[in-house]
């Protein structure tokens, strides 16, 4: 064969390689297990992780979650700022610990926040008697 015929083929051969098979990851989930790849991840909760998994595969990032947010030290009022700006509304701060309420799709950019130890859903409580009790 010729040298062009060669070069040719070898082409080809390279854009089939680069065309979109029909057996394709979903670019969605390449964007997510991109994420669970990396260290800030590591930050949330195996239980949080699971939620926005959920979220992910419904379309829910909008949903808003309650968190509790572990941080290195009580925030600065910069930190504070900061969780504010990346679509954290703070309902309380004890000490190293924020409560807030977080839209599902904002929480993998907080979660990279170097401040940011930790993130887990907040538990809900019930009022007494309301029937989730054992007799």
């Amino acid at each position: 064969m010729s040298r062009l015929q060669n070069i040719s083929i070898l082409l080809f051969s390279l854009l089939l390689g680069c065309a979109a098979s029909p057996h394709a990851e979903d670019p969605s989930d390449q964007k997510r297990n991109f994420f669970l790849e990396t260290a800030s991840v590591e930050k949330m909760s195996p239980s949080l992780q699971k939620r926005l998994r959920e979220l992910e595969a419904t379309g829910g990032g909008a949903e808003r979650l309650d968190l509790l947010l572990g941080l290195k030290a009580a925030p600065t009022e910069a930190e504070k700022n900061r969780l504010r700006q990346d679509g954290a509304l703070l309902r309380s701060i004890v000490g190293a610990i924020a409560a807030a309420t977080v839209p599902a799709g904002r929480i993998p950019a907080i979660s990279r926040l170097d401040f940011v130890e930790t993130l887990e859903p907040a538990a809900s409580f019930g009022q007494k008697g309301d029937g989730d009790e054992e007799p």
